[in-house]
C-alpha cells in the first residue's frame, strides 16, 4: 500500500465520506509550527503517522485525527 501523504483523499476502510489528509503527525516537518503542533497532538494522545482528516458533512466542514491502520487511499 502507498504511504498516505499531505493531499491525498481517503476513507475509513468501514466506509464513510472520503476525506482530505491535511496532515499526517510526524511527516514533513519543515517548520518550527508544525514541530509544536506534532507534540501537541502526541500529548494529547495521539501517535506519530496519525492522520488529520478533514472532510464536509453538507455544508459543516469536519475534522478529526485516525489511524493511519483504519483509512484507505482513494485519490493520489
Amino acid at each position: 500500500m502507498k504511504e498516505i501523504v499531505q493531499g491525498n483523499v481517503v476513507k475509513l476502510k468501514s466506509g464513510g465520506p472520503e476525506m482530505t489528509v491535511l496532515r499526517v503527525i510526524g511527516q514533513e516537518n519543515s517548520n518550527s509550527r508544525e514541530i509544536h503542533s506534532d507534540k501537541l497532538y502526541v500529548f494529547g494522545g495521539h501517535n506519530i503517522g496519525d492522520v488529520v482528516c478533514e472532510w464536509f458533512d453538507k455544508l459543516d466542514a469536519k475534522c478529526k485525527i485516525f489511524k493511519s491502520s483504519s483509512l484507505e487511499l482513494i485519490k493520489e
